[in-house]
C-alpha cells in the first residue's frame, strides 16, 4: 500500500512559470522542493545550503539522483531531464533538460571534493550526467555498498532505495512506499504533483539513508 502525502505549493509560479516551491509531508518529515529551470534559482539554493551549513561543510552529505524519459526502444536513450538534490530537508529538482544554461555554481558544487553525493545506482547516474551535460560528480557513494559495509550482509545489495532506507530508519517498508513515477514523462516543462512527490522523496531518502550510514543516527 503506497503512503498517502501532503504536498502544497507554498508560493505561486514566478512570472515567467519557471519557479514553484513545494512542501511535502512524508512520514513525520516536512520537505521544502524548489522546482525550476532558472540557473539563477540553482544558485540561490546552493548558496543556501552552503550558508546554512557552513560549519560542516567538510562533511556535507547530498542526496542525488536524476530522472529521465524511457521508451521501450533501448536503442534510444533519452538525456537525464531533471537533476534531484537533497539536503537534510531542503530539496532541489533542477530541469535540467530546459534550462538555458547550467550554472557554474552547479558545477562547481558538484565536483566539491568535500561534499559526498549518495545514492542508489549512482554510479550510473554520475556516468549520464557527464555524457549528457559534462557535469562532474567528484564524490560519490553507492548506498548499497555503504550498508553492506556497515552490516556486513551482501543480500542488500538486492535491495532498492525504499526497503534500503526503510531497514537504516528502522521502519515498515510498507509504510515508506511510495507510487512509482519512474515511467513518467519527466521531460514535460509542467511536472505533476506525483512527479514532485516522487523526486523529492527519493532524493530525501538517498541524503537520510547515506548521512546515517557515513555518520551515525546522531549526526
Amino acid at each position: 500500500m503506497a503512503t498517502e502525502m501532503m504536498i502544497s505549493i507554498v508560493n505561486p509560479e514566478s512570472p515567467d512559470g519557471s519557479d514553484k516551491q513545494y512542501e511535502i509531508k512524508y512520514l513525520e518529515y516536512t520537505l521544502s522542493t524548489v522546482v525550476t529551470i532558472k540557473p539563477s534559482s540553482v544558485d540561490k539554493w546552493i548558496s543556501d545550503i552552503e550558508g546554512t551549513y557552513h560549519d560542516r561543510l567538510d562533511s556535507l552529505v547530498v542526496g542525488l539522483d536524476i530522472e529521465w524519459l524511457h521508451n521501450d526502444s533501448k536503442k534510444v536513450e533519452h538525456r537525464a531531464a531533471t537533476l534531484q538534490l537533497c539536503v537534510e530537508s531542503s530539496c532541489l529538482i533542477f530541469q535540467i533538460i530546459h534550462a538555458t544554461e547550467i550554472p557554474m555554481s552547479l558545477k562547481n558544487f558538484l565536483n566539491n571534493p568535500q561534499y559526498t553525493f549518495v545514492g542508489v545506482g549512482i554510479e550510473y547516474d554520475v556516468e549520464k550526467l557527464f555524457r549528457d551535460y559534462e557535469l562532474v560528480v567528484g564524490r560519490k557513494s553507492e548506498l548499497k555498498t555503504l550498508a553492506v559495509e556497515e552490516t556486513g550482509v551482501k543480500t542488500v545489495l538486492n535491495k532498492g532505495l525504499t526497503e534500503l532506507a526503510a531497514m537504516v530508519l528502522e521502519k515498515d517498508k510498507e509504510t515508506m512506499k511510495l507510487e512509482s513515477a519512474t515511467m513518467s514523462p519527466w521531460d514535460e516543462k509542467q511536472l505533476t504533483l506525483e512527479q514532485v512527490q516522487y523526486a523529492s522523496v527519493d532524493a530525501f531518502l538517498s541524503f537520510v539513508t547515506g548521512k546515517i550510514l557515513l555518520f551515525g543516527k546522531q549526526s
